[in-house]
């Protein structure tokens, strides 16, 4: 079942839901006292900026928070419809449709941001060769473009923006794409876009 918006994604799948794992510093064997802890364990997440009307190359602030301070996370891209194969990435299970990562630091208060470019069709693979199908990547990342194709919208499918670093926290968060008239594609939309934008 595809992720919602703003979900957590388990460790290694930045396009899915999971419980947000951190290691206890030092030898817990070698405890000698009870620690308390009041109030919600913050949650990571990210938003980006817009999110919506979308064509492929725009360019879109990514924001995260309550991550673990001072690491490196990625952005990545994804189609969420389920069941597709995956590719171990840094030992992390990430989905064939995700694009390579685009690697920040996260600050000493958990927080970050960087911009991404969006991908309007094939966004996959996140690395070169096979997936855990024993498939070549590319040709299974295909078959789960951005926008997703008209039977995985209807199944509840959308792209997302994840973010993940390898300390196991990760969020995701929907976006979409504009529609465009006939015969207008997403590069045509963009080049006007900057020109206006430039004056």
């Amino acid at each position: 079942m595809p992720a919602q918006p703003g979900q957590r994604g388990r460790r290694g799948n930045v396009c899915g839901p999971g419980r947000r794992r951190r290691r206890p510093p030092g030898n817990i064997h070698q405890a000698t006292s009870t620690i308390g802890i009041t109030g919600p364990v913050p949650v990571p997440g990210v938003t980006v900026t817009p999110s919506s009307g979308l064509v492929g190359g725009a360019e879109v602030q990514v924001q995260v928070t309550n991550f673990l301070a001072n690491q490196l996370a990625g952005v990545v891209q994804c189609n969420n419809a389920s069941n597709q194969p995956t590719q171990l990435y840094d030992g992390l299970a990430v989905p064939v449709s995700c694009s390579v990562p685009q690697l920040f630091q996260t600050s000493s208060a958990g927080v970050g941001s960087d911009r991404f470019r969006i991908i309007q069709g094939v966004t996959g693979p996140p690395i070169e060769g096979t997936d855990s199908a024993g498939n070549p990547a590319a040709t299974d990342a295909a078959a789960y473009p951005c926008p997703p194709t008209p039977a995985q919208q209807a199944a509840g499918a959308s792209c997302t923006i994840g973010v993940g670093d390898l300390a196991g926290d990760a969020a995701n968060t929907a976006i979409s794409f504009a529609v465009l008239p006939p015969g207008l594609n997403a590069p045509i939309v963009t080049m006007m876009a900057t020109s206006a934008a430039t004056g």
